[in-house]
């Protein structure tokens, strides 16, 4: 039980991170430190997924893109289990 509600709400932290950073702006210059690196962060994920569209490789954004892309996947799951939306379970090929 623990496993699966962690797995859909580990964009929480996450979000919550940002958001608080992006509140704490005039708390302090760590505060606004630590905003950019995120936004950083976020700007390197949309290079990844830029590059993976066009089928380049950046390896310094592989990273921060298959985070983010995880955690996207991780809030639309949630979204569509509290909409009371059926999820599809996948069945592995036999023999």
């Amino acid at each position: 039980m623990s496993h699966k509600v962690l797995r859909y709400t580990a964009f929480v932290p996450q979000v919550l991170a940002l958001l608080s950073n992006a509140m704490l702006w005039s708390a302090g210059s760590g505060f606004r430190w630590l905003l950019l690196a995120q936004v950083a962060f976020y700007l390197l994920a949309a290079i990844g997924y830029a590059m993976s569209r066009r089928n380049a490789g950046f390896p310094l954004a592989t990273v921060p893109y298959y985070l983010s892309l995880l955690n996207l996947s991780c809030a639309h799951a949630t979204l569509k289990f509290l909409r009371g939306q059926k999820q599809v379970l996948w069945q592995p090929r036999v023999g």
